[in-house]
């Protein structure tokens, strides 16, 4: 070939040159002949030993070689799909097996999963079915996010006691000094104990995530669940006693922060996780737990007792009971699903009680003071009771608040990161579960309420 062209050409000049040097294409089945491109025609019809009907012959299991290996090709592609596939959920179901609803890391990782990324945990709403897919399952993660935040307060009053006991020495501490150590000790026993006690009362009933075993004990106390009135009396008597550890104002706070995280936080994270169920229950799933009535119970009145007193206390919800009486009084406002055992006494029965309770009281105050103070001790008492129903009404209030907002965020969040994941496995393609960012209003609810259990775990 006299063609000159520039080097950077040759490649593509060989490919069509016809003087360039080829093999039969029959090469590999025994034809020797080598020679120009412009000749190969020629051969292929005269001298070729596999023309004609070998040549077919050949030519056919050559397009079937290359077939064949398409297709073995195709099958350890599927293969190794397969093989990922299996490995995948191989790995769910173990992540589903090590799941469960009584364990208070699962649950948190739950409670993060839903709030950060609700659409994700839609779509793989499978690898959290031991904890979501029953009715009894979901309360149980409701049981363990209600009481988690009292029990955080246990374990940092208890351990500030701790602290005090380790680092106590008593020779050189004053007479007011040690009694204030041994006061604030011995707060810090109790609360441990009753912390205790309350745990306790939640393995030794195994009835369920969703009620309370009902005993009978001759006739003296019909069909009421002791265990849940015992529970309910100690988480009251630990937020009463560490609003006494901490101080009345810091105290305060602090409950404050505990009803947010309980109430408020536990309705955003229920109501995710009813809106992927079709199962519907009566006043929401969070009220379904068993440990609502208990925990609600502990807030309000171990609040009002610390900041009223105890008259004051039982004066307000025996106010508060012939208010719903004479007025009709919505149960939100009286919260009568966490009353517990004073759901037992009629509103007759707890205003005698409420009056022998502050006659006992105020009783000897006033009949020390002439009848000049007796005015002044009398207007106080009508003082402290107007403000503890005042206190009563806030308290409740602010329940029924919480719980209404969680659930309103809880459902904004839902339908807002169930968007946002679709649009983002239309933009992967074929990804299955496509990366996503963590929802505005998850990361708004999940940071403050994050913030506020670290608060109340340091002080």
């Amino acid at each position: 070939c006299n063609t000159e062209l520039p080097m950077g050409r040759l490649k593509s000049h060989e490919a069509t040159c016809p003087h360039m040097r080829v093999r039969c294409r029959y090469a590999d089945w025994g034809c020797h002949w080598v020679g120009r491109k412009l000749d190969l025609p020629g051969h292929d019809e005269r001298e070729c030993d596999f023309r004609g009907g070998l040549g077919h012959l050949v030519e056919r299991f050559r397009q079937g070689d290359a077939r064949a290996g398409q297709i073995l090709q195709q099958h350890h592609m599927q293969i190794g799909a397969t093989s990922q596939m299996l490995s995948m959920h191989s790995r769910q179901l173990m992540m589903m097996r090590g799941r469960n609803a009584g364990n208070l890391v699962d649950v948190a990782g739950l409670a993060m999963e839903v709030s950060l990324f609700p659409g994700r945990f839609s779509a793989m709403r499978e690898i959290w079915s031991g904890m979501v897919n029953q009715l009894e399952a979901r309360c149980m993660v409701c049981n363990g996010m209600l009481v988690a935040p009292s029990l955080l307060l246990v374990l940092r009053v208890a351990s500030r006691g701790f602290q005090l006991i380790s680092g106590l020495r008593i020779e050189t501490l004053s007479e007011n000094e040690a009694y204030f150590v041994a006061d604030a000790v011995l707060l810090s026993l109790i609360v441990a104990m009753l912390g205790v006690l309350c745990v306790s009362c939640f393995f030794i009933d195994v009835k369920g995530s969703t009620g309370w075993t009902i005993y009978n004990i001759r006739n003296f106390i019909p069909g009421q669940p002791i265990l849940r009135d015992l529970a309910a009396v100690c988480v009251a008597m630990i937020h009463f006693s560490a609003i006494e550890f901490t101080g009345i104002h810091p105290g305060i706070l602090l409950w404050q922060f505990v009803t947010l995280v309980t109430v408020g936080y536990t309705a955003f994270v229920s109501r995710i996780l009813e809106k992927n169920t079709n199962e519907v229950t009566d006043g929401g799933m969070v009220r379904s737990a068993r440990a609502w009535p208990v925990v609600v119970f502990g807030l309000r009145y171990g609040f009002l007792i610390a900041a009223c007193g105890f008259a004051p206390t039982v004066n307000a919800v025996a106010m508060l009971r012939l208010c719903k009486q004479t007025r009709g009084l919505s149960p939100n406002v009286t919260a009568e699903d966490a009353e517990c055992f004073l759901t037992q006494l009629s509103s007759i029965s707890l205003t005698i009680l409420s009056s022998l309770i502050t006659a006992f009281a105020y009783g000897t105050a006033v009949g020390d003071i002439d009848g000049e103070g007796v005015v002044v001790a009398w207007r106080d008492v009508a003082i402290d009771h107007a403000l503890a129903l005042a206190a009563l009404a806030y308290v409740n209030a602010s329940v029924f608040l919480l719980e209404k907002w969680g659930r309103k965020l809880g459902e904004s969040n839902f339908h807002v990161g169930n968007e946002a994941f679709v649009q983002a496995h239309r933009a992967s393609g074929a990804a299955v579960v496509p990366n996503v960012k963590p929802t505005a209003i998850g990361c708004a609810v999940f940071g403050v309420c994050s913030f506020v259990l670290l608060c109340i775990a340091t002080g």
